[in-house]
């Protein structure tokens, strides 16, 4: 008899002399030979189902132990980095990169996320690249989670050495929000194993598996968090020689506060939502803000050499260094930059070398003065977050080398930085009395401007 049961033979024992045995009817011998036959199918048949059971838990345990392991490397990378371990490059990875594109008559900052899969492992089918974008304006708690977006694109296989991008549409230029985190996880879920009934059937008393049955993914795993600010979506214009200073502003002359007293008025004359930005651009500038920063911080945080182009050049490129419109300029001398914010208000970057002289008693000091003018302060002011916060880690770093700073005129910097914190008690001053709802006039917009202006031209320098 075969496997299947098919009956291939029969060997009946010999009749003895001695032995009396009841005669069966030929139509009573068949059915029995039927039954034992069907009874052997029966049995085959459930060997072959729970063989086909055991290898789909088999696979399944080789899937969630793949997954496992997947969790235990990006767990343990994210351990690393927590602990100040050295920079490398990680086994899976996402970075995010900012275009504009034309989509539906509007220019739209289109977001675009390169997952890499740099490690041995395959990810197979159950995991989902989840992106959340959320404005740094407001942060991430439970109560603001509604103004977070979230994005999943489940894939099918990425494998070892390969990559796979998405793209998502921001927001328009008009209304876009700056800056923003993009949080970037993978996600995994567990239906692709299990199944839909066997989430559905599990244990609710179990907090984890409780919200995996409703979920149907394990918790997500944190790739990357990534800033996109306003340097990031500037759209680059051709480069400005260094002899042309000139820029065609709206009208160059205008006060800043005359400015700012009829922007306000305007809105208080309209309070149409749609025209809300009107009153913030202040198209009638140029506003202009600087930051001064040590040319020995800049020359040992971006490893430059005596060869190759200036510091000031070297700057600018490193600040745009994540603008994907600025690689066509990588090989250009950049001293200056004109470009086009996303509110379509005009943008010049600038950096040159300067000397201080009044701030050492041993020697001048070199640094590297990046000024930036604009025909509107929101953006303005935006523009120089965004350079602060690419200095800020340069700083926190320290300038490595045996020459100790020059001998700093103590008493000049104790001036700056009273004059820095008269105007800070005075911004915080106006916050309360505005908060009681004590001021708010045309006064207070004159003095909180004519502060901002102190505050973002001060002859501090960044050491």
């Amino acid at each position: 008899m075969t496997q299947k049961g098919t009956l291939l033979q029969i060997t009946l024992p010999e009749r003895s002399d001695g032995g009396h045995r009841a005669r069966l009817t030929s139509s009573l011998a068949g059915q029995r030979i039927r039954d034992l036959l069907a009874g052997i199918g029966n049995v085959s048949d459930r060997v072959s189902s729970l063989k086909s059971c055991i290898q789909q838990k088999n696979d399944a345990l080789k899937h969630l132990n793949q997954v496992f392991n997947v969790c235990c490397m990006l767990l343990s990378n994210q351990e690393g980095g927590e602990k100040g371990a050295s920079q490398c490059k990680q086994p899976i990875s996402c970075h995010v990169s900012a275009r504009w594109s034309r989509l539906l008559l509007q220019d739209t900052l289109i977001l675009t996320c390169c997952l890499e899969n740099s490690s041995d492992y395959v990810l197979e089918q159950g995991w989902t690249l989840c992106i959340q974008v959320t404005p740094q304006s407001c942060p991430l708690t439970p109560e603001t989670a509604g103004s977070a977006r979230t994005y999943a694109f489940p894939f099918d296989k990425l494998l070892p050495s390969k990559s796979m991008e998405v793209t998502l549409p921001l927001a328009p230029g008009s209304d876009l929000v700056l800056p923003v985190s993009v949080h970037c996880s993978l996600a995994y879920s567990l239906k692709s194993i299990l199944g839909v009934e066997v989430i559905g059937h599990l244990p609710s008393h179990n907090p984890l598996l409780s919200s995996q049955a409703n979920d149907g993914h394990c918790n997500s795993l944190a790739l990357s968090t990534q800033t996109v600010d306003w340097l990031d979506c500037l759209r680059i214009c051709e480069p400005v020689a260094m002899g042309n200073r000139a820029c065609s502003w709206s009208n160059p002359l205008a006060d800043p506060v005359q400015v700012l007293l009829s922007s306000r008025k305007a809105m208080g004359q309209n309070r149409d939502p749609k025209n809300k930005g009107a009153g913030l651009g202040l198209d009638g500038g140029p506003f202009v803000a600087s930051v001064k920063v040590s040319s020995e911080v800049l020359t040992t945080a971006l490893k430059l050499r005596g060869s190759g182009p200036s510091l000031a050049s070297s700057t600018l490129h490193w600040l745009l260094s994540s603008n994907p419109e600025a690689d066509s300029l990588r090989s250009q001398a950049l001293p200056v930059l004109t470009a086009a914010a996303p509110g379509d208000s005009k943008v010049r970057l600038l950096a040159k070398e300067i000397c201080l002289r009044d701030l050492s008693a041993d020697r001048p000091i070199t640094a590297v003065e990046i000024q930036i003018e604009s025909s509107s302060l929101a953006e303005l002011c935006g523009l120089h977050h965004s350079i602060l916060c690419r200095i800020q880690p340069l700083l926190k770093e320290g300038v490595s080398g045996d020459g100790a700073l020059p001998g700093l005129r103590t008493q000049r910097l104790r001036e700056l930085l009273h004059h820095a914190e008269v105007l800070s008690k005075e911004v915080q001053g106006v916050r309360d009395r505005m908060s009681l709802g004590l001021e708010a006039s045309s006064s207070t917009a004159e003095k909180l401007l004519h502060t901002y202006q102190q505050l973002r031209n001060t002859d501090l320098l960044l050491l």
